[in-house]
C-alpha cells in the first residue's frame, strides 16, 4: 500500500507541475488566512485616490458639454424650435382672441338682459307712480272738495251767526236806547 500511494503521490507531483509549468502559474499552497502583516511593513502600500475617477468624470463631464453644443448648433432643430413656437404662438393669440369673443358675448349678453330687466323695472314703477298719482290726486281732489264744503258750510254757519247776533244787536239797541231816539 505504501508503495502505490508513493507511486501515486510522484504522478501527482509531475502532472501538477507540469501543469503549472505549462501555463507559467506558480506553484501555490493552502494554507488558509494569509498572516497579518507585521508593524514594520505598515498597512501597505499607499494608492492614489481618485485620479482615475477623475479622468472618468472630466471625460464625461466634456462629452456631454460637446452633446449639448452639437445638439444646440444643429440648424434644423433650431429651425424646428422656432417653427413650433411660432404656431404655439399663433394657437395662444388665436385662443385668447376667442375667448375675448366669448367674453364681450357674454357681456353684452348680459348687459341687454340688464337693460331689459331695468326697462320693465322702468315700466313698472312708471305704472305704480301713474297709479299712486291718480290715487293721490282723487284723494287731493276728495279732501279739497270736503275742505270746501266744511269752509262753506263754517262760512255760512258764521254769515248765520253773524246776522243773528247784528239782529240781536239791533234790537237791544231798540230795546232799550229806543227813548234815547236811536
Amino acid at each position: 500500500m505504501s508503495r502505490v500511494l508513493y507511486k501515486a503521490s510522484q504522478n501527482a507531483r509531475l502532472v501538477s507541475r507540469s501543469g503549472l509549468s505549462q501555463r507559467g502559474l506558480r506553484r501555490t499552497y493552502t494554507t488558509g488566512q494569509p498572516p497579518p502583516p507585521s508593524p514594520a511593513t505598515g498597512a501597505g502600500p499607499e494608492k492614489n485616490s481618485g485620479s482615475s475617477n477623475m479622468l472618468l468624470y472630466s471625460t464625461l463631464a466634456l462629452g456631454a458639454g460637446l452633446a449639448g453644443w452639437w445638439y444646440m448648433q444643429d440648424p434644423s432643430e433650431q429651425q424646428r424650435l422656432k417653427a413650433k413656437a411660432e404656431k404655439e404662438e399663433a394657437e395662444l393669440k388665436q385662443h385668447i382672441s376667442n375667448a375675448a369673443d366669448s367674453a364681450r358675448a357674454r357681456a353684452s349678453s348680459t348687459v341687454q338682459e340688464g337693460q331689459q330687466k331695468l326697462d320693465g323695472f322702468k315700466a313698472d314703477g312708471k305704472a305704480k307712480y301713474e297709479q299712486v298719482k291718480k290715487d293721490a290726486d282723487a284723494k287731493y281732489d276728495q279732501y279739497k272738495g270736503d275742505a270746501n264744503k266744511k269752509v262753506d258750510e263754517l262760512r255760512k254757519s258764521t254769515e248765520d251767526l253773524y246776522k243773528e247776533a247784528t239782529e240781536k244787536k239791533d234790537e237791544k239797541k231798540k230795546g232799550w236806547f229806543s227813548w234815547l231816539g236811536l
